[in-house]
């Protein structure tokens, strides 16, 4: 096949693909109706309505910026087979749901593995090679949206609930209050403080990730300013967290019950999580600043005396 542009590709489908579309209607479609039902539960998992826009966007402006340059010859003997095998792995998650994990959301992850194979397979078969590599950011941020399984997610929140009760109890202390702690329970005058697997942080900390993510690709970092970025993730999370779990014990040790619990406590979680998000775009724009200046060329200050006398005499138009 010859090389073609993508939106000349994009109209020779030939029928194996178009059968191929339908299977993954057919297959996606209860795996698809369940994940919004997640995001709208209102739970963890709020944020999947957003990750879309944000994959669909970055797919948006690589298309515009290639969609009329040449394309590799499409692999359609390469790309049905793996849109094959992920339309597999989709309906191996059903059975995975139904026999093995009925109640879990686990599958859900394993299916949107395959999900995203039907995808990439498609590319493949009417883009080639080179599209599937173009989109290959867009394809794998989805995976942002996905809850996490749970043997994972389980072994992240017990850790992140240890670290939290031990700086939370460490600061009720410098601020004179009395506290014990008995695991991830915490004893005060005022009452006791549970940090459940909610009050971990962990939505926190996946959110912040995917916005260092997105953040990362289109704003061009090198790799070392991408690891200090990805680096302070972690650090913004645990600190929104235990802000706000700091200031609903120490509510709570006062007998503020009301205050540190039901609305209040979900607004000074949210208030906690804006501040870390700030955090992170400053430590983005920190981190960016030196490499749009690399970009543009050296500062006035970094110009040879000769070279910047020229610039200032230069006339204006």
């Amino acid at each position: 096949m010859s090389e073609l542009s993508l939106p000349k590709l994009a109209r020779q489908i030939t029928w194996p693909l178009a059968a191929c579309l339908l299977l993954l209607f057919a297959t996606a479609w209860p795996f698809l109706r369940s994940l919004v039902a997640l995001f709208s539960s209102g739970g963890d998992y709020s944020h999947g309505f957003l990750v879309p826009l944000v994959s669909a966007y970055s797919a948006w402006v690589i298309v515009e910026d290639h969609g009329s340059s040449p394309a590799a010859r499409s692999w359609l003997w390469a790309g049905l087979p793996v849109a094959g095998l992920g339309t597999a792995v989709a309906m191996f998650s059903y059975w995975y749901a139904a026999g093995l994990n009925p109640g879990g959301t686990g599958w859900l992850f394993l299916g949107a593995t395959g999900l995203l194979g039907v995808l990439a397979g498609l590319i493949l078969a009417t883009a080639g090679e080179v599209w599937l590599k173009r989109l290959a950011f867009p394809l794998a941020y989805l995976l942002f949206a996905l809850p996490l399984p749970a043997s994972i997610l389980t072994k992240i929140t017990l850790r992140l609930r240890t670290l939290g009760s031990i700086l939370t109890t460490w600061l009720l202390r410098l601020s004179g209050v009395e506290v014990t702690r008995d695991g991830n329970v915490l004893h005060t005058a005022g009452g006791m403080v549970g940090i459940i697997d909610a009050c971990s942080g962990i939505r926190s900390l996946w959110v912040l990730t995917a916005a260092a993510v997105a953040i990362l690709h289109f704003g061009r970092f090198t790799w070392r300013r991408g690891l200090l970025l990805l680096a302070s993730v972690p650090v913004l999370a645990v600190a929104g967290n235990l802000i706000r779990l700091y200031v609903s014990a120490l509510l709570i040790s006062r007998g503020q019950h009301d205050i540190a619990e039901g609305s209040a406590h979900e607004l000074l979680g949210l208030i906690t999580f804006v501040l870390a998000l700030g955090g992170l775009i400053g430590c983005s724009r920190l981190l960016a600043g030196p490499r749009r200046r690399e970009e543009g060329g050296p500062s006035p200050a970094e110009m040879p005396d000769q070279a910047r006398a020229a610039s200032t005499r230069a006339p204006l138009l």
